[in-house]
C-alpha cells in the first residue's frame, strides 16, 4: 500500500489497477493501512496497487468548527437529504483532490477502467461524487 503519491506502476511492480480508499471523518489513512494487506493475504489483489491518501485538516462547523482531517465541512449529523451540505468545501476539498489523484493516477499508466475509488463515510460520498463525473469510465 501506498499513501499518496505513488510511484508510477512498472512491469517489475506486477502492478496493473489501482484502488484510491478515502478514509471518513477525523480518520487518516493510517486507520485503513490495514484494508490493503487484509485483501492481498485474502487472495487476487497482487495485481492491485492501493493508495491511501489523507484528507487535509480544515475546520468542520459540526464538531464546533473543531479542526479535523476532513474531505469537506459538515453541519448536520446525521447526514440526510434535508441537511445543508456546503458544496463548495465538497468540490474545493474532497472533489478536486480525489480527481486529482485519479488523473495522477492515470498519467501513472493506470487506465481509467483498471481504477476504483471508493471510501468510508465522507470517504465513499466524496468517492461516488468524483467517480460519477470522471469524463472516462472508471472501473468502480
Amino acid at each position: 500500500a501506498t499513501v499518496a503519491p505513488a510511484a508510477p506502476p512498472s512491469p517489475q511492480s506486477g502492478k496493473s489497477a489501482r484502488v484510491i480508499w478515502l478514509h471518513g471523518l477525523g480518520d487518516t489513512a493510517a486507520g485503513w493501512g490495514f484494508l490493503p494487506r487484509y485483501l492481498v493475504a485474502r487472495g487476487g489483489f497482487d495485481h492491485v496497487d492501493f493508495m491511501l491518501p489523507t484528507a487535509p485538516t480544515i475546520p468542520i462547523t459540526v464538531n464546533s468548527g473543531m479542526a479535523m482531517p476532513g474531505w469537506f465541512d459538515m453541519a448536520d449529523l446525521p447526514y440526510s437529504p434535508s441537511s445543508r451540505d456546503d458544496r463548495s468545501s465538497i468540490e474545493a476539498i474532497g472533489v478536486s483532490q480525489l480527481s486529482a489523484l485519479i488523473e495522477a493516477s492515470e498519467a501513472d499508466g493506470f487506465p481509467a477502467d483498471r481504477i476504483v475509488v471508493g471510501g468510508f463515510s465522507q470517504g465513499g460520498c466524496v468517492a461516488t461524487l468524483a467517480g460519477l463525473r470522471h469524463p472516462r469510465a472508471l472501473a468502480g
